[in-house]
């Protein structure tokens, strides 16, 4: 036998083991896709459970907030049986506070979009203080987030202010509004927005939203009259509503040092106060914004709110 037959020979005896090695290993990288997919979607329904138990607790604050004063008419309607004036009394009370709490209810959203404004951005549309491309970047970024939190009809509206800072706000997960500002999409690279707007996103998908504007509406405005009204709300808004919108925003990037470069960029920011919006605007809804600026000095210390340095100091924790 000639060596190239040898040769020829050897190599044919060869195949089939190599043809048994590459389907053997076609099958191990198939398994271990699987895995990996199993595991990522036991993730992602432990995470959506964590957010369902979140925003069914904002609701029940927010419930238990409109409902409670109600309480003073029924007893007031009680007392109907000692006097006509306290039956009275006490059903005007509940009428009106059954009427207070639903347009609080139901236009809560509506009348924070309404005082922030901004321009909503979209492919088509953008606001001239960003150039094109910076305008694109911020409607794909979005666009993935919204997909992610599953979020199809939120809206991104930018304010043309360059203090960098946003918020959120929305009825129900499923007509959220958030809000940035010209500064912070200019300030900014790819990661660091993407982990700002998953946070704000966050606020939405866990109902923080719902109770935050129930407090800011209902209880803020009364707290420079009666000092316990801002405690109250501060547990109608929920402790700890920015820490853990941090946590469930790294939770969907699974990159803490994104949103720890964006926190440390925009508390080295000279203000982040918006100075488009009024000032009555801005501190009305202060507790809303990410990234806390500067409030009269007769404001009370929040309950459980952590400051930027304080918060990036739990993410590295991470």
């Amino acid at each position: 036998m000639t060596p190239a037959a040898r040769d020829r020979t050897r190599w044919q005896r060869r195949a089939p083991d190599g043809d048994g090695r590459a389907r053997r290993a076609v099958e191990a990288q198939q398994a271990a896709y699987e895995a990996s997919r199993a595991v990522l979607a036991a993730a992602a329904r432990r995470r959506d459970a964590v957010w369902r138990h979140a925003a069914r607790a904002s609701r029940r604050r927010a419930t238990v907030a409109l409902v409670a004063p109600l309480v003073v008419a029924i007893v007031l309607v009680v007392l109907g049986v000692v006097s006509m004036d306290f039956l009275i009394a006490g059903i005007a009370i509940a009428c009106a506070i059954t009427l207070v709490s639903w347009l609080m209810w139901a236009r809560s959203a509506n009348v924070l979009t309404k005082r922030l404004g901004g321009t909503v951005v979209t492919a088509k549309r953008r606001p001239s203080i960003l150039s094109a491309a910076e305008a694109a970047r911020l409607v794909d970024v979005t666009e993935g987030l919204f997909a992610v939190f599953g979020l199809p009809n939120a809206e991104i509206r930018v304010l043309d202010d360059p203090a960098p800072n946003a918020m959120s706000v929305g009825r129900s997960p499923d007509r959220g509004v958030v809000f940035v500002t010209s500064g912070l999409v200019l300030l900014l690279d790819r990661i660091e927005l993407e982990a700002v707007l998953a946070h704000e996103l966050a606020h939405i998908k866990r109902g923080d939203t719902v109770s935050g504007a129930i407090a800011v509406l209902a209880f803020d405005p009364l707290k420079r009259y009666v000092p316990t009204f801002a405690a109250i709300a501060d547990r109608v808004a929920g402790h700890g509503r920015e820490p853990l919108a941090d946590l469930a925003a790294v939770a969907v990037t699974r990159y803490p040092p994104g949103l720890i470069a964006a926190l440390e960029k925009i508390g080295a920011a000279p203000d982040r106060r918006p100075a488009c919006l009024p000032r009555s605007v801005t501190e009305s809804t202060a507790r809303l914004w990410l990234a806390p600026f500067d409030l009269p000095s007769d404001e009370p210390e929040r309950l459980g709110a952590l400051d930027l340095a304080e918060r990036v100091g739990v993410l590295r924790e991470l």
